[in-house]
C-alpha cells in the first residue's frame, strides 16, 4: 500500500471535513495508488493543475493498452539472373579481350597482306620496265639493221626481212622469259597469300576456343559469386526473421506485462471503492486536491487567491467541484478572519 502522509488535521480543521484516520496527532491518508502529490514543493499553476489532473488519473480505470506493432526490419533483397542476362554479363565482360585478341590477328593479316600487295606490285612494275627496256633494245637493233642495209646497199628484201625476224624472235624470248619469272613471282606471291589466309583463319578458330573457355570461366565465376551473394544474403535475412521473432516475443512480454499491471491495478481500484465507497473516494480526491491547491495558494492574500480561482478556468476545472468549493470556503474564511 503506498502511503500519502499530509498534515490533514489542520486542513481538516479549516475546510470542517471528517478525517478519516489518526496516528500519533496526524493524518494518514492512505491509498493504493501512484503518489501523484510527493513533491511538496510550490509547483507552478501549469505544474499544478497537471498534478490535480493526475489525482483524477490516480481513482480512473485504465483502459487496456494498446499493442505496439512489430518492428519489420529491413531485409536483403536476392538477385535473380536468367541464363540471358548471365551470357550477356559474361559476353560484356570478356568484351575487350575479345576486341583486343581479334584486332591483333586482324592486323597481322593486313600487314602480312600489304607486304605480299606491295611485293606483287613492284614485281609487275620491274618485268614492265624490264619488258619496255628490251623491246627499247631490240626495236633499235632493228633500226640499226634496217639503216645498215641501205648504206651497203642490200636492202633485199629478204635479207632484211630475215634480220628483223631474228631480232623479234630475240626480243620475244627475253620479253617471255621475264614474263614467266613474274608469273613465277606471282604463284609464290599467292601462295604465300593462301598461306596468311589459313594462317589468319587457324589464328580466329584458336581464338574461338580460347574465347570459348574464358567464356564458360567467366560465367561459371558469375554464377558461383551469384550464388555466394544470395547465400549471405539469406543467412543475414534468417537472422533478420530471428532477431524480429525475438522482438515480437519482446514485445508480446512487455504487452501482456501491462496488461497484468493494469488488470491488477483496476482490481485494486475496484476493492478500494468497494471498500471505500463511491462518496469515500471522491471526498479523499477533494482533500487531496484542497490541500494541495492551499498549499500554492499559501503565499498569496486571500483575496487574489479566491479572484485567480474564479477566473482561470482551467484550474477551476482541475481542481473540480467539490474541491473548489472547499478551497473557497477555506479563503472566505480567511477573509473574515477566523
Amino acid at each position: 500500500m503506498l502511503q500519502i502522509e499530509y498534515d490533514l488535521k489542520n486542513l481538516a480543521r479549516k475546510i470542517n471535513k471528517k478525517t478519516f484516520m489518526t496516528d500519533g496527532g496526524s493524518i494518514m491518508f492512505e491509498y493504493k495508488f501512484k503518489d501523484v502529490v510527493e513533491d511538496k514543493k510550490t509547483p507552478k499553476k501549469k505544474e499544478l493543475i497537471e498534478k490535480l489532473k493526475g489525482v483524477d488519473e490516480t481513482f480512473t480505470f485504465s483502459e487496456k493498452p494498446t499493442k505496439s506493432e512489430d518492428i519489420t526490419l529491413e531485409r536483403h533483397a536476392t538477385i535473380q539472373k536468367s541464363e540471358d542476362d548471365i551470357n550477356k554479363e559474361a559476353t560484356e565482360a570478356l568484351k575487350g579481350y575479345r576486341s583486343e585478341e581479334l584486332g591483333k590477328i586482324n592486323d597481322d593479316y593486313i600487314e602480312g597482306k600489304s607486304t605480299i600487295d606491295t611485293k606483287t606490285r613492284e614485281s609487275m612494275y620491274e618485268a614492265d620496265k624490264k619488258i619496255g627496256d628490251i623491246q627499247n633494245k631490240y626495236n633499235a637493233k632493228k633500226d640499226i639493221a634496217v639503216n645498215d642495209s641501205i648504206k651497203k646497199g642490200t636492202s633485199r628484201g629478204s635479207i632484211v626481212e630475215q634480220q628483223v625476224k631474228d631480232i623479234d624472235m630475240a626480243k620475244d624470248a627475253n620479253v617471255q622469259s621475264i614474263k614467266n619469272d613474274l608469273e613465277n613471282k606471282i604463284t609464290s606471291l599467292n601462295s604465300q597469300m593462301e598461306l596468311l589466309e589459313i594462317k589468319k583463319q587457324n589464328a580466329l578458330d584458336a581464338f574461338d576456343i580460347a574465347y570459348a573457355v574464358k567464356l564458360s570461366e567467366k560465367i561459371n565465376k558469375i554464377n558461383d559469386d551469384l550464388a555466394t551473394y544470395n547465400k549471405k544474403v539469406a543467412e543475414y535475412n534468417n537472422a533478420i526473421a530471428e532477431k524480429e521473432y525475438n522482438l515480437h516475443l519482446k514485445n508480446e512480454a512487455e504487452y501482456q506485462k501491462n496488461v497484468d499491471r493494469i488488470m491488477d491495478r483496476n482490481q485494486k481500484l475496484v476493492e478500494f471503492i468497494a471498500e471505500q465507497g463511491r462518496t469515500g473516494v471522491e471526498s479523499r480526491i477533494a482533500l487531496v486536491k484542497s490541500q494541495m491547491v492551499l498549499d500554492y495558494l499559501d503565499t498569496m492574500d486571500a483575496e487574489d487567491a479566491v479572484a485567480m480561482l474564479l477566473s482561470d478556468s482551467d484550474l477551476a476545472n482541475a481542481l473540480g467541484e467539490v474541491a473548489l468549493d472547499a478551497v473557497l470556503k477555506e479563503l472566505a474564511k480567511e477573509l473574515k478572519g477566523e
